[in-house]
């Protein structure tokens, strides 16, 4: 594999690698089997297998939109959306931020449970009848004290999470299907795109915030790109609107590599050491002024 240039947007700092060492965490799918009912066998990497096995059938679809620069159609159109909705819900920052929500909802269901002495009773009552083996021994007081303490962590359990993140496939696959997808095409040798370790990009469509309460987009919200890198030369974007791709200059690519950046959780992947980006005072600019603005 040829050699290209990551960018470590937490140490700043610019180094040469190679793809295959880039990109992973070791063991983010495995099942914990031991958590699992001990009467049947489980495969700890059925999900990796499984992720595996389909990547062998996207495969060479992206091999033939690189060699002949047309949007695949049918069939090989799905699968590689399929693909796409994936590549959202699969990278460690999707799977991590179930934790926060799951984490607040718990703290509230507790707080709730601690709100009088008979929800409390009747909660440990229905625990005990559950799990008959479950021994209680603190007060309604002494409990309400802790639980108010919020001096306490709440694990969420990895399988729970990967159950959550395989669920979510479907709703982000139908999402993503009712967009009109494109290709865009870099004609600048130059220029070239570049890609993240959040390897989709969703943004408002003019690339900036919106003002209000709701500020971030959605994968089902109009006025939105979704991007997608498949190569230096060329990157797959969706909306809903109107969208028939197009030849893209270097400020295209540079206003296309700025998005990817802005949503990268900590390292930024391209060919080579220098690329195009957009900065804050709306000029072309190149990457090792981006990694000295972050040290600003």
């Amino acid at each position: 594999s040829p050699w290209g240039a990551v960018q470590d947007t937490k140490k700043i700092e610019l180094r040469q690698s190679k793809p295959i060492n880039e990109g992973y965490e070791k063991y983010l799918y495995k099942i914990d089997t031991d958590a699992l009912d001990n009467g049947n066998e489980y495969d700890a990497f059925e999900i990796e297998k499984g992720f595996g096995n389909f990547e062998s059938v996207v495969s060479p679809i992206i091999k033939k939109v690189r060699e002949t620069f047309e949007l695949p159609t049918g069939d090989e159109l799905n699968i590689l959306i399929n693909f796409i909705a994936l590549q959202v819900v699969r990278v460690p920052s999707h799977i991590h931020n179930f934790d926060k929500p799951l984490q607040d909802v718990a703290k509230m269901s507790m707080k709730m449970m601690m709100s009088s002495k008979d929800i409390y009773e009747s909660s440990i009552n229905q625990l005990k009848k559950d799990q008959p083996d479950l021994k209680v021994n603190i007060g309604y007081e002494s409990m309400k004290k802790f639980v108010n303490s919020e001096k306490y962590n709440i694990i969420i359990k990895k399988n729970f999470k990967l159950s959550m993140m395989l669920n979510s496939i479907d709703t982000m696959i139908s999402l993503l299907s009712s967009r009109n997808w494109s290709l865009w095409i870099s004609a600048d040798p130059m220029n070239n795109y570049i890609c993240s370790d959040n390897p989709v990009t969703l943004t408002w469509s003019n690339g900036l915030p919106r003002p209000g309460l709701f500020k971030g987009p959605g994968f089902g919200m109009n006025n939105t790109d979704v991007i997608m890198p498949l190569s230096k030369n060329i990157a797959m974007v969706g909306k809903f609107e109107s969208n028939n791709g197009a030849i893209a200059n270097g400020n295209v690519i540079a206003n296309i590599n700025t998005r990817v950046m802005m949503f990268a959780s900590r390292h930024i992947y391209s060919n080579n050491e220098s690329f195009c980006w957009i900065d804050k005072n709306n000029r072309l600019d190149y990457s090792a002024n981006y990694l000295e603005e972050l040290k600003k």
